[in-house]
């Protein structure tokens, strides 16, 4: 029966016992992965398939092996002998686990005797009665441990990226031990429990984190804003060891209509914080400006006058968020005798707000007597 079976991962810290473990020990770390093989009958081929482990975490020191074996069934025994015997059943199978090149790492071997004194053949081979014995529902369970390197080459073929394939196999063992003629029957079903573990010793920091995907500075985001920039997911961080994990912070001020938002983005390992700030500036106006001394309106100049008017550089405006500019222009209409001048006046804010003033003059240019 062949299989593959998958393990599931969990992290340990190393505990020291007090005054038992040195301070380079009491340093190391272990993760451990875990999974089973399960049961069925002997004899089997399967596999388990571990991650490697993984060199970021820092530098691995030794790989240790726990097999769990099990295995249940039965043992049946008849006697063919004319005269009495003691036979002993070995109930037992092997479960072995190996390298990808099969090179043993662990084996268990779950096992128990029985020892029966049978009489002389009662002609029924029903494996009870005078000549016979039967023992059901064993269930046997074994532990066994092993500890790499040796050697050494573990510690490169159990680490870097990706997976490695643990070949396993569970071998039926139980056999009569004795003198004499006899029948035997075994039914075994056997099952794993394999746990590895890495211990290593996990990478020092050598510097703050550095972090990726932020750009210090200010940027101006001009008038009324659509969407104000906040904290983001694509800011990340990492030291020499593993990536960090990022904070942001926002902070908003305002002064009149100008807005200040600050977002700061931390990372903090052992050697220190690294922090990327960014700042934005915008503006919030839509109120247009107000004339300081322009009236729109309509005024006669008469006949002939000697002076007309033009755009007049005094005339001011105000804005409730800065300073606005005044623009005028000039433009004339001739009906007959009758000319119509107006004049227009702009203000203009910083946020493209305007408003205008409209003066129109008109007047009369008649020298011809009747």
């Amino acid at each position: 029966m062949f299989g593959s079976y998958r393990f599931a991962p969990f992290v340990l810290a190393c505990l020291p016992a007090l005054g038992l473990t040195s301070a380079a020990e009491a340093q190391t770390q272990t993760v451990c992965f875990t999974g089973s093989v399960p049961l069925q009958s002997t004899n089997w081929t399967s596999s388990v398939t571990v991650p490697k482990f993984n060199p970021a975490l820092g530098t691995l020191q030794q790989v240790t092996f726990r097999l769990d074996g099990h295995v249940e069934g039965s043992a049946s025994v008849e006697s063919l002998d004319t005269s009495a015997t003691v036979v002993q059943l070995l109930y037992a199978a092997s479960i072995t686990l190996q390298r990808p090149d099969a090179t043993v790492i662990v084996t268990g071997m779950p096992n128990t005797m029985f020892t029966d004194s049978l009489g002389p053949f009662d002609g029924v081979i029903d494996f009870g009665g005078p000549s016979g014995a039967s023992h059901l529902g064993i269930s046997i369970n074994s532990t066994d441990n092993a500890t790499s390197p040796p050697p050494a080459s573990d510690l490169v073929l159990f680490s870097g990226a990706g997976t490695i394939t643990l070949p396993i196999n569970g071998v039926g063992l139980s056999q009569a031990v004795g003198s004499g003629n006899v029948i035997t029957q075994f039914i075994t079903r056997a099952s794993a429990v394999v746990q590895v573990c890495y211990i290593y010793a996990p990478c020092a920091c050598t510097s703050a984190p550095v972090i990726s995907g932020c750009t210090p500075g200010s940027v101006d985001l001009g008038c009324n804003p659509t969407s104000i920039p906040g904290c983001t997911s694509g800011v990340t961080a990492a030291d020499n060891c593993e990536p960090v994990p990022v904070t942001c912070s926002v902070s908003d001020t305002s002064n009149g209509c100008v807005n200040t938002r600050v977002v700061t983005y931390s990372a903090t390992n052992a050697c220190g914080t690294t922090t990327c700030s960014r700042t934005y500036t915008w503006t919030v106006d839509t109120t247009p400006p107000t004339f300081d001394n322009c009236v729109s309106g309509n005024t006669d100049l008469g006949c002939n006058p000697t002076n007309l008017p033009v755009c007049d550089p005094g005339v001011t405006a105000s804005d409730n968020c800065g300073p606005a500019t005044v623009t005028c222009t000039s433009s004339d209409v001739v009906n007959g005798c009758v000319t119509t001048r107006t004049l227009v006046y702009t203000a203009r804010d910083a946020c493209n707000n305007t408003t205008t003033c409209a003066r129109t003059f008109t007047w009369t240019t008649d020298t011809t007597p009747p």
